[in-house]
């Protein structure tokens, strides 16, 4: 934490004192009395193994630099059974699969983290739902540790600092995103998430979208709520003059992502044509263009659609979704049917199920679909803000595994 460089064997670091070259020269021609004296030492400190981080936040713009919560969480390859986020000087204690700090170092009394293995992400919040200051909030999270627990080490990983919301890099942006588990239609969660109340430090909100895989796994992954149930909400894609588009306020608004509705859709390709034409050009209208399976389907195992074209060796690049296709009652053999592509079902709003039993799947419902209808429930919805202003609610830390199984893995 305190040291500015380190060698890289970290186990050895050298402290100097005294006078430098460049300062002797500068007395050239005079007597001038040094000592120096240089002590090399192993060592294996907390204070190098928690990869201590001066967490930084700016609330310029925002209304309030109060936050209820705040969060970190491991961004890439997260494995659950050989890593882990501690609280350095905290006291630990087991709350079903969580774990939970109080005694955090340089924080109210009141706090707590909130470490779930699960989801890879660690909350931090006031026992008594308080807000506190930005600079709160950081000095707590100075003291998060990076914890192997097994040896499936990668070369680096990312930790994610973020206020109020979680959040994900969208190209060069950094995207909020919240989880509201109020059950309402379609169109009243347009609303709300779009009001002007729900703006962020100058942020406009918006249901969220979804631009890539990856994007879509940090919604479908990451969202396990205290009550330890997976949601099921809202997105931000409606069926518009007979496709699938994304809608204002969001960056990706009139931005197509499926042609058609009902059984009969297809995956857009790209925007070039008022058609979206596949490769070969008449993949609307020609039965079997493409063809859907879903990779590792069964009621346990998560996985995506891919697509490819029928006549084709290859995987084509198209726009990413991730209908899942069957109906209802056959739940478990979702979009296998090589007849061509499949939706769940034929209404004009989206819809998606996260967690292991509804593996991340969208599903086009009715605009008052219900809480209480198996894998296609509708309970709340996602939330989404792009920071693109002059607040910055988001930092982050990459660490050298390397060196810390090399330094600081149990031995």
């Amino acid at each position: 934490g305190f040291f500015s460089s380190v060698d890289a064997d970290a186990k050895q670091t050298l402290f100097s004192y005294g006078y430098g070259e460049d300062q002797l020269n500068i007395a050239a021609g005079k007597q001038v009395g040094t000592t120096k004296l240089s002590v090399s030492r192993d060592f294996k400190s907390d204070a190098l193994c928690r990869h201590g981080h001066p967490v930084s936040f700016d609330t310029t713009g925002c209304a309030s630099d109060n936050f209820d919560r705040a969060y970190v969480w491991i961004v890439e390859n997260f494995d659950n059974q050989s890593e882990e986020l501690v609280i350095l000087g905290g006291t630990p204690a087991a709350d079903g699969a969580r774990t939970v700090y109080s005694d955090i170092p340089f924080a109210p009394s009141t706090m707590r983290a909130h470490w779930d293995p699960r989801t890879g992400i660690m909350s931090f919040s006031n026992t008594d739902n308080s807000n506190a200051s930005a600079d709160v909030w950081a000095n707590a999270m100075e003291s998060v540790g990076y914890q192997p627990t097994g040896v499936n080490y990668f070369s680096s990983k990312t930790l994610k600092f973020s206020l109020g919301y979680l959040s994900f890099k969208v190209v060069d942006d950094d995207h909020l995103y919240f989880y509201d588990d109020t059950a309402s239609s379609y169109t009243s969660a347009e609303s709300s998430a779009t009001s002007s109340s729900n703006d962020l430090c100058g942020m406009q909100g918006y249901l969220a979208t979804v631009s890539s895989a990856l994007e879509q796994e940090f919604l479908a992954t990451r969202f396990l709520q205290e009550d330890d149930s997976w949601p099921a909400g809202w997105l931000g894609g409606r069926v518009s003059g007979g496709d699938w588009h994304w809608q204002y306020p969001s960056p990706e608004a009139d931005l197509r992502f499926w042609i058609g509705n009902g059984q009969t859709g297809k995956p857009v390709q790209d925007d070039a044509t008022d058609d979206g034409l596949s490769p070969n050009g008449d993949g609307v209208n020609v039965a079997n263009t493409w063809v859907s399976k879903r990779k590792d389907l069964d009621t346990n195992t998560s996985g995506d659609l891919m697509y490819r074209q029928a006549t084709a060796s290859a995987y084509v690049d198209i726009r990413y979704s991730q209908f899942a296709g069957g109906t209802d009652s056959n739940t478990t053999s979702r979009c296998l049917n090589s007849a061509g592509l499949c939706e769940p079902h034929d209404g004009d709003y989206l819809t998606m199920t996260t967690g292991p039993m509804g593996h991340g799947l969208w599903s086009a419902v009715g605009n008052t679909k219900s809480c209480d209808s198996s894998l296609d429930k509708v309970c709340g919805a996602f939330h989404e803000w792009t920071d693109n202003v002059s607040a910055r609610l988001v930092d982050s830390v990459t660490l050298d595994i390397k060196k810390y199984r090399d330094v600081c893995a149990a031995e």
